[in-house]
């Protein structure tokens, strides 16, 4: 298991931090929860639990929808199949979009990252998954373009996580090795990728909606306990 005190003997080594998105910065996953939960109870009678939602459709990758109809839960309606029930959650999910860039969690996380890229002097970067019509909203509403010096989305990798990928794209950009990096990631997937990449990986845990502790990460509390961790390792 990653030790705090294992990432203090980097502190003349942290050249980059790299930040999550969903969940990380904002509640994201208790917004889809929600719209999940409305949406499938509304039209089709089917109740979900959140076990139900982070298994399924976190950590198996989009498969609640199919689950539903295998178990005989929801039954779709004719010329319906699983990929067409989503493509509509995903279009409330779209039209609520404001609800989720105006909340409490995204104002703190944007507060936040504002406070922390004025006490420190190395580069960030958002590593997302995430398409871009669901993460520039969240950058223009708070003035958090001048913060990120590199963005990268699923638009910008072949395989997301927990493949890698994205996290080498990063530290290519920066010109740095993976030890002199350190993740900001709360989704097991993500902490799967920066491991992969040799990143050494702070997961808060605030906004999870089931919380299965993993040692391959340093766990804190929140986002504001992972940047005063961090921020000693990066001080001007």
């Amino acid at each position: 298991m990653v030790s705090e005190q294992s990432i203090f003997v980097l502190q003349k080594l942290v050249k980059a931090v790299l930040f999550d998105l969903d969940g990380t910065l904002y509640d994201s996953e208790s917004f889809y929860y929600g719209i999940y939960r409305d949406w499938l109870l509304e039209h089709f009678g089917a109740a979900i639990t959140i076990e139900e939602f982070d298994h399924f459709e976190l950590v198996l990758d989009d498969a609640l929808i199919a689950h539903l109809i295998d178990s005989g839960r929801l039954v779709p309606a004719k010329g319906q199949n699983a990929a067409s029930v989503r493509a509509d959650i995903l279009a409330e999910s779209r039209r609520r979009f404001d609800e989720l860039i105006e909340s409490e969690s995204a104002q703190t996380g944007a507060m936040l990252l504002r406070d922390f890229r004025a006490c420190v002097d190395v580069p960030f970067a958002l590593v997302t998954c995430s398409e871009i019509p669901n993460v520039y909203p969240f950058l223009d509403r708070y003035h958090l373009h001048d913060v990120f010096d590199l963005v990268l989305t699923g638009e910008d990798v072949a395989h997301k996580k927990p493949e890698p990928e994205i996290f080498h794209k990063a530290l290519n950009h920066f010109g740095i090795d993976a030890a002199q990096a350190i993740a900001i990631e709360d989704a097991r997937r993500g902490v799967l990728a920066a491991r992969a990449a040799g990143i050494t990986v702070i997961r808060p845990t605030a906004y999870l909606l089931v919380h299965e502790p993993m040692p391959e990460a340093v766990e804190v509390a929140d986002l504001q306990s992972a940047l005063a961790l961090i921020e000693p390792l990066c001080a001007r």
